[in-house]
Parts: structure tokens; C-alpha cells; sequence
């Protein structure tokens, strides 16, 4: 395998568990603020989480155009379904180590990081809950609603209370 290719791909690779180490860190301080139910710095916290996934972004597009010249050098053509382990298999051992290890440690982080959004999107749906129920209360108690009663003294439902409009239609 070309050492140079091989270089370039475990450096972007670090660069990448790098930017992924400070998305994870952030999105822990996210699920800190989603729990305290504090939404100040939930902003601020995802203007930075943007910007570090379009660092990863530009990371992943740089490894890309390496992982096509690596495919290339082993004379095999890129395409979409082509995959690391095809062409760790063609490289020597070392080489095809020094690449896994790097790659696998990227992996379990995402995983990580995966496991962390999907709590924090349970807690987001959570306060967003919360937060409606909370307006919704609010404005029953500003606009509070007198009961209608039948004439048998019970409460009638909502649905008892349409125009002639609304049953028309």
C-alpha cells in the first residue's frame, strides 16, 4: 500500500475521532441542559455542534478522495459499495492493522455519540412536552372557561357546544 495514502487516511481518520471527541463532549453538556430543563445555552451549544459536524463533514469528503486513490492504487474503480475491509484485504498486514485500529476506534465513538442523540432527542421531546403543557395550563388559568350545563344539570362536552355551522357541515 502506498505509505503516503496510507498516512493521509490514518490522519484525517484521528482528525475525525478529534472532532468527534469534542461533538461528544458537547452533546453530554446538551443532555445536562435538556435535563435541567435550563434552554439558554441549548443554543449555543447547537450553533457549535453544527459547526463541528461541518468539520467532520470536510473531513469525511478529504477521506474519500483518499479512499478512492487507495482503491485506485490496487486497481480496483471507487464505487459507492466499495468498503475498507475490500481493500484492507489487498493491503499487507501491517498496513491493513494500523488502518483498522484507527477505524474501529472511530466507529465505537460514533456509536457513543449515536446512543447520546437519541437520549437527548428523548429528553427533547420530553421538555418539549413539558414546555406545551406548561403554555397550555397557563392560558387556561388567564382565560379560564365557565361549564355549560343541560338542562339535567350535567356538564356539557365540547363537542355539544358546536354551531349550526359546524353540524351542517
Amino acid at each position: 500500500m502506498d505509505k503516503q495514502l496510507k498516512t493521509s487516511f490514518i490522519v484525517i481518520v484521528k482528525n475525525q475521532i478529534e472532532l468527534y471527541n469534542k461533538l461528544k463532549i458537547l452533546s453530554i453538556a446538551e443532555q445536562k441542559t435538556l435535563t435541567t430543563k435550563e434552554a439558554r445555552g441549548l443554543e449555543d451549544i447547537v450553533k457549535q455542534k453544527e459547526i463541528l459536524i461541518n468539520a467532520i463533514k470536510k473531513q469525511e469528503d478529504e477521506k474519500l478522495v483518499v479512499f478512492v486513490k487507495m482503491a485506485e492504487s490496487f486497481g480496483l474503480k471507487y464505487t459507492p459499495e466499495l468498503k475498507l475491509q475490500d481493500l484492507l484485504s489487498k493491503a499487507g498486514s501491517e498496513d491493513s492493522v494500523e488502518i483498522d485500529k484507527e477505524t474501529t476506534k472511530l466507529i465505537i465513538l460514533i456509536k457513543d455519540i449515536i446512543t447520546l442523540n437519541v437520549n437527548n432527542s428523548r429528553l427533547m421531546k420530553n421538555y418539549l412536552d413539558f414546555m406545551k403543557f406548561t403554555a397550555e395550563l397557563k392560558a387556561k388559568i388567564e382565560n379560564p372557561v365557565q361549564p355549560i350545563y343541560n338542562q339535567d344539570g350535567i356538564v356539557k362536552n365540547a363537542a355539544d357546544k358546536k354551531s349550526k355551522i359546524d353540524q351542517q357541515i
